[in-house]
Parts: structure tokens; sequence; C-alpha cells
């Protein structure tokens, strides 16, 4: 069995200015037999990652590629220590879901990431880039495909036709019109877990100009008098919530509504993977089309008088050419539809242990937060008792 254990870390901001950017350091330990060494280290930035997530989305059509994190131009100016760190967990945790599929794990291109040194990274980055033309053809056309989507999943949902030979659902028992149903109701979860975020921070900040009403109350009193020791006590309890508060909001964030979040970014490459299948059964008919047309423009000029036979020997070799591209497109899109179905099973197993640790680990931080406001109270309320 292949194990891999792999830990971002150690995020060291490099240069300064509009140049400025975050190295981590990546350690890897590994039973991969292809792999030069059981335990690695290396340096990457988050550009590398962004390089590693489109290589393996153009490379393994019908695969869910894990999600990296949004790029945030702002806050990567501000560079301030939460969003470095909430970086470093969210890169982690893309490259703990790539090497944890069956699939992606062995792909040279995650060994590559892995395993190369700063030199050899460079030096095969460089000559990637001498493919990439191809390699971004072939991306951006499929996100030009990829824009059809919403239309054609509303067909879907709605009981419109289904490309030639594809079914409701995949032989994972998960139907596409499932599949946008679950990102529609996903992106309100998350919307909604944005919202109940949002409302703890007023709280905080209630709860700080509360602190700040309180002890301006207690400016106007004499000082050492009973109201006033009273309106300071209040102000010192209020000020203890509000920094407990604080460190709530800022827990409902890691482990509520950031991981919602990321999931939702997870479900556009759950349906890019989709489309994959459409793109491909497409293909196949396109080429079919374009072969049927060259048969029947050499049948055409064989029996056309006087022709010469250089132009019927050209007319069988686009045929040929024709008929190969269209031999590819049909292996291709039986590799993506082979692919797709145990990838949707996988997707469904995962999402089901993922969605249960990020509810509990909500529930878990609001019990614990209203545990603590209420002994905080609770610890105060003799404070406030009339002598």
């Amino acid at each position: 069995m292949v194990n891999f254990n792999v830990k971002v870390c150690d995020p060291v901001e490099q240069g300064k200015g509009m140049g400025a950017y975050i190295s981590y350091r990546v350690q890897t330990q590994t039973t991969h037999p292809s792999y030069k060494r059981n335990e690695s280290e290396v340096i990457r930035r988050f550009r590398d990652f962004v390089w590693l997530a489109d290589r393996l989305t153009a490379t393994c059509a019908g695969v869910i590629v894990p999600p990296l994190p949004e790029k945030d131009v702002v806050q990567k100016f501000q560079m301030n220590a939460d969003f470095i760190q909430q970086r470093c967990r969210a890169i982690d945790a893309f490259i703990n879901r790539v090497v944890a599929h069956p699939t992606l794990r062995d792909t040279p291109d995650v060994q590559l990431f892995l395993e190369a040194s700063e030199a050899d990274w460079q030096y095969e980055i460089a000559r990637a880039g001498l493919e990439k033309g191809g390699l971004q053809n072939a991306v951006n056309n499929a996100k030009g495909l990829f824009q059809g989507l919403t239309t054609k999943m509303g067909e879907l949902m709605s009981g419109g036709k289904l490309p030639d030979g594809e079914e409701g659902a995949d032989a994972s028992g998960v139907s596409r019109a499932y599949i946008m149903e679950l990102d529609a109701c996903l992106t309100e979860v998350h919307r909604q877990a944005r919202l109940v975020t949002q409302r703890h921070a007023k709280m905080c900040q209630s709860l700080e100009d509360f602190q700040l009403s309180m002890e301006a109350l207690s400016d106007c009193e004499e000082e050492g008098s009973q109201l006033y020791n009273m309106f300071r006590d209040m102000s010192e309890v209020a000020e203890k919530q509000a920094a407990d508060y604080r460190k709530h909001v800022e827990k409902l964030q890691e482990v509520f509504a950031g991981p919602l979040k990321e999931y939702h970014r997870y479900m556009q490459n759950v349906k890019f993977a989709i489309q994959e299948l459409n793109n491909s059964a497409a293909a196949v008919i396109q080429r079919k089309a374009e072969f049927e047309g060259k048969k029947a423009r050499l049948a055409k000029l064989r029996v056309t008088p006087g022709i010469q036979e250089i132009k019927v020997s050209y007319a069988e070799q686009d045929m040929n050419i024709s008929n190969r591209k269209w031999e590819e497109a049909k292996e291709r899109e039986v590799t993506v539809r082979e692919r797709l179905a145990p990838e949707l099973a996988r997707f469904q197993g995962i999402r089901a242990t993922d969605l249960e640790e990020i509810f509990r680990q909500y529930a878990a931080a609001e019990v614990e937060a209203s545990r603590m406001q209420a002994a905080g109270w609770k610890e105060a309320a003799p404070k406030f008792a009339t002598a």
C-alpha cells in the first residue's frame, strides 16, 4: 500500500514591495516506489501550487482535481499573519488531497513537485513552458466549452436530452442533476455560514461598544462609589466577553465558513470534470462527421472522370488522418467515462466525511462559546448584587 505524509509549513516572506511573495516548506514522506527517496523537502511558492493544479486539470481529464484557495491580491500585498497562515493551511489541504487521490498521486507532475530541487524545478517549469501553447489551448478550449455547462445542466435537471449513450447517472449512481442541486445547496449553506459568522462579529462589536459605554458611564460617577465600581466591573466583564467572542469569530471562520467556501470551490471542479465527459462525447460526434465528410469526398473523386491520381491520394490521406482523429476521440471519451464514475463515487465518500466534520466542529465551537459566555456572566453576577 502506498502511503504519503505531506506537510506544508514554515511560510516565509521573500522580498519587499510589489515583488514580495511567500515561500513554503513542503516536507514529504512516502513509500511510493517511483520516488527517489522516502523523505524529501522542497521550497515552493503559491504560483507553483497553481502550476500543479492547472497541469493536473489539463492532463487528467475526467478527474476531480482538488481546489486551491482563491488568489486574494489585496490581502497578498498586506501580507498579514492571518492571511499567511490561512493560505498555508489551505495549500496543505490541497496537496494532501492530491496525494490521497489514487490517480493524481501517480502522475509525474506530482512527483516533480514534491521531489525536484529548486534548480531542477525551475528547469522543468521552463521546459514545460515550451509546451504551454498546446497545453494552454487545451485548457482554454475546455473552459470555453465549460461556459455552456449551466445550460446543459439545466437540460439535465429538467429532463432534457442527454448526449448519445449517456444516462442520468453514472455507475456511481450520481446523476448530473443531483450534482447541480448539491452545488446550489452548498452555495446557499456557505452564504448562510458567512451570515452566521458576520452576526457573531456584530455581537463582538456590540460588546466592545457596550464596554466603552460602561467605562464612560463610570466616569460620570464619583470614583470609589458603589455605582462607579459597578459600572467599572461591568465594563471589565464586557471587555473580556468581547475578547472571547472575537476568538469565537476567528474559530468559526477557520472551521466553518472557510471550509464551506473551499467546498463550494470544490464543486466547480466536480462540474468541470463532468463537463469533460460532455466535451469528449461532443468531440466524438464532431470527428465522426468530419470523417464521413472526407470519406464521401474521396468516394466522389474516385468516380470523377479524368481526376488526377494525386488528388485521390491526398483525399485518401485526409480521410485516414480524420479516421485516426475519430478513433483517438473515441478512446479519450472511453477513458473519461471510465474515470468519471469512480471519481464521483469517491467524491461522495469524501464529501460525507468532510461535511460531517465541518458541522461537528461548528457545533462544538458554538457550544464552547455559549459555555464560556454563560460562565463569564455567572461569575460576574455576584458583583452586581445590591448591597
